[in-house]
């Protein structure tokens, strides 16, 4: 059966040619300082790896990341854009580096660690006391949250499913044996799916309200690190895989949530913001970070990056080219009593991979930045061994300094 430790979540490899190759762990050689190093493995063409991703693997970095500014070419020094988390770089230490402009892109086989998925292909729920009769393993998102009914009639041997905020009782499905058995809702995009042992069956007509809910799983670690305003957009590519050998995994999807933890909101109490830099007071800016975020103007579906609060003041960077405001160019009239909404930093993607290999232009795929369930991006089912992907885009305004180890939070749930 399906568990939630059967969803797994991995770094790209963009220099191998299947699925579940090894990257290249490269050494620092030379003598490094905090913002430059050689690696004399790390081969290509001068600027190959401008903008790619370095992850610390061993030494006083380890686990954190670093963002290539420039490269020269083969055993030159590789500018990073800002002094590392501990301010030092040693000659032995090891690092993989993650490009997302080579093209091909694969899953590979170093896992990120500590981030299985949960709640995938489960649900509590039986029909009589007992809890050995009739037991949900599965239940179509569609069915949404709360309560449902399940029900047995011992005339008919059959059971009938009643979905949350359902509006009538599904068809009856006969079960009058062992094995699994699907039941449809009165929409039957709604359905579950129970399993019978029928040796404890009930011997009179049985109820149960079955109460379905999952919980959210954070699914990438912090890819933030330091970055100076030198680039106007980052993408990254987060594989995944369905390891069961058997089951597939059926509807998770997949959202956002805002560096705060939760989609605070609140409304302009006085000021009046266009297109150029300038500030505005809100009427409760106290649960904002306290700079470097971005808002969303629910009223004019507009988005704009703030550089810094000073109490209950804002202070907005300009409102810059179409394609710097993550696809929410709305109004430039920011003003009267419109409600504003903290965003993630970040928008997402769906990336299928197709022969194993994943999208090499990640630019163009469709991004958005869904901060609920119900508006998240669904991966479908993934079959018995198969991947998965999700990319991530990060928009930088120029000049701008992003927090430093900010957790990007993207998570997923499942049923």
């Amino acid at each position: 059966m399906l568990t939630s430790a059967d969803l797994r979540f991995y770094y790209p490899h963009f220099d191998g040619t299947a699925d579940g190759d090894a990257n290249t762990l490269l050494t620092v050689d030379g003598t490094p300082d905090s913002g430059t190093f050689e690696a004399d493995d790390l081969t290509g063409a001068a600027d190959a790896y401008n903008g790619a991703t370095v992850r610390w693997l061993t030494g006083g970095n380890a686990n954190t990341v670093s963002h290539v500014k420039s490269w020269a070419g083969t055993a030159t020094n590789i500018w990073i854009v800002a002094r590392t988390p501990s301010g030092t770089i040693t000659a032995g230490d090891t690092f993989e580096v993650y490009d997302m402009d080579a093209g091909s892109q694969y899953r590979s086989s170093r896992e990120i660690p500590g981030l299985p998925s949960t709640d995938v292909g489960t649900a509590a729920g039986e029909v009589n006391e007992n809890g050995t009769f009739a037991n949900i393993i599965y239940s179509s998102y569609k069915n949404g949250t709360g309560a449902g009914t399940l029900s047995y009639h011992e005339a008919n041997e059959d059971m009938h499913w009643y979905a949350p905020d359902g509006t009538a009782v599904g068809a009856a499905i006969e079960v009058g044996a062992d094995g699994t058995y699907v039941l449809y809702g009165a929409n039957e995009d709604k359905y579950i799916q129970v399993a019978i042992d029928w040796d404890v069956k009930s011997t009179s007509d049985s109820l149960s309200v079955v109460t379905l809910s999952c919980t959210p799983q954070q699914v990438i670690p912090n890819f933030e690190g330091y970055q100076a305003g030198t680039l106007t957009a980052r993408y990254f590519l987060i594989p995944c895989k369905n390891n069961n050998v058997t089951d597939a995994m059926h509807e998770s999807k997949v959202y956002t949530l805002p560096v705060s933890g939760s989609a605070f909101t609140t409304t302009i109490d006085s000021g009046t913001l266009g297109s150029a830099a300038g500030s505005l007071t809100l009427a409760d800016a106290a649960n904002f970070p306290a700079r470097n975020f971005w808002i969303y103007n629910v009223d004019g579906t507009a988005a704009r990056y703030c550089q810094y609060k000073n109490g209950d003041d804002i202070y907005l960077v300009a409102r810059g080219a179409d394609d710097m405001l993550r696809g929410f160019a709305g109004t430039n009239d920011w003003s009267g009593t419109q409600t504003l909404r903290l965003m993630s930093d970040i928008d997402i993607a769906l990336a299928p991979a197709v022969a194993d290999e994943y999208p090499g232009d990640l630019t163009a795929l469709t991004y958005s930045a869904p901060i609920t369930y119900a508006d998240g991006l669904s991966l479908g089912e993934i079959a018995a061994e198969a991947i998965d992907g999700i990319a991530i885009r990060e928009v930088i305004p120029e000049d701008m300094y992003p927090q430093d180890d900010i957790v990007s939070k993207v998570f997923i749930r499942g049923w």
